[in-house]
């Protein structure tokens, strides 16, 4: 008999960026696999439309059900953003539509109303001790104030389980990263993105310049076991947020004056050059990641080979066919992982 976990609801975190929502699943992945339970995780991911900006000339229909608090989104299959067959490998999930109505079971998932509701306060053990997979007890729902990934912050939820289990599938020989401050980072690791994903970000690490690096960096990246003939150059790379990370605070007066004109002065092009200096050699390829033009960074170009995943799409069918920007993010994401150095600017 299976048994099934919600989490309820789900409104406050769908239409956040695509960090936002990976660690708030993570976190409701690691209670579901320490209650030996079936996580309901959605369907469809909602997409802020305001973060699609970088993909112009594509017409998408709004989708109603993933209006919250105002925000205008659209959605795509979790699938394009997941490797769900991979996921569920480690931990069992069904797919639905969240959050969910009164009336409608979805084939084996019970009704809502069938739910036993569990005070937000329990910790996991309480529950499996409480509420053990019964013919009573099908489908236990956590509600949760606010952000799904809070109850992991705050030590409700027990993800040591699943830390564990996965540190030792990767044969990590620590396990004092099995903590709840860790487990929000499972979808966001790359592990479980999907395989188109994937394909694209290989496509562009193989693109990435084929020139000998400089001296220094060639160095640093030998640690690599894959040879550069297959994975291209060694690089180097820069992850910039202006415009979501302090600019639209500044806008909501987030921040005082002071700090505004101190983060715009500090992720201005001639700083950023000033401090890539300091650890980085002239000729480095540089790959960038931002919402910023690619003029922005024009300044670099005088010490830096510059970078942008956009400017393989037209020579990688795999990036091509990548269509949305949280998609294009997670190609991003694992490139960073893959660069020799990486910096983050806010």
């Amino acid at each position: 008999m299976a048994c099934f976990l919600e989490w309820n609801p789900w409104e406050s975190d769908r239409v956040m960026g695509l960090n936002h929502q990976m660690s708030s699943l993570s976190c409701a992945l690691g209670e579901a696999f320490f209650l030996n339970r079936t996580l309901l995780v959605p369907h469809r991911i909602c997409l802020d439309a305001k973060h699609e900006a970088r993909q112009r000339g594509l017409r998408r229909q709004i989708d109603e059900s993933c209006t919250a608090r105002g925000i205008r989104a659209f959605s795509v299959p979790t699938s394009e953003l997941i490797d769900l067959d991979l996921l569920g490998r480690v931990v069992s999930i069904a797919q639905t539509a969240l959050p969910r109505r009164a009336g409608v079971s979805g084939g084996s998932i019970p009704a809502p109303e069938s739910a036993v509701d569990i005070d937000r306060s329990w910790k996991s053990d309480r529950v499996a001790a409480s509420l053990p997979c019964s013919a009573g007890t099908r489908l236990v729902r956590r509600r949760v104030s606010g952000f799904w990934f809070r109850p992991c912050g705050y030590g409700i939820t027990d993800t040591r389980a699943l830390m564990a289990a996965l540190l030792g599938a990767v044969g990590a020989r620590s396990k004092n990263l099995a903590s709840a401050r860790v487990l929000p980072h499972l979808l966001r690791s790359g592990l479980f993105y999907s395989r188109a994903i994937k394909r694209a970000a290989r496509a562009v690490r193989r693109s990435i310049g084929s020139a000998p690096p400089p001296r220094r960096l060639a160095r640093a990246s030998r640690a690599s076991r894959r040879p550069h003939r297959e994975l291209g150059g060694p690089f180097a790379s820069l992850h910039l947020r202006r415009g979501d990370k302090f600019s639209s605070g500044c806008e909501r007066a987030q921040f005082s004056l002071e700090e505004c004109a101190f983060m715009d002065e500090h992720t201005r092009p001639e700083k950023l050059l000033s401090a890539l200096r300091l650890w980085l050699p002239p000729g480095t390829r540089l790959l960038i990641g931002s919402t910023e033009p690619a003029a922005f960074f024009a300044p670099l170009r005088s010490t830096y080979t510059l970078h942008f995943v956009d400017d393989f799409r037209s020579a990688c069918s795999d990036l091509a066919a990548i269509t949305t920007n949280y998609a294009l993010y997670a190609v991003e994401t694992l490139l960073f992982f893959a660069s020799t150095a990486h910096a983050r600017a806010l």
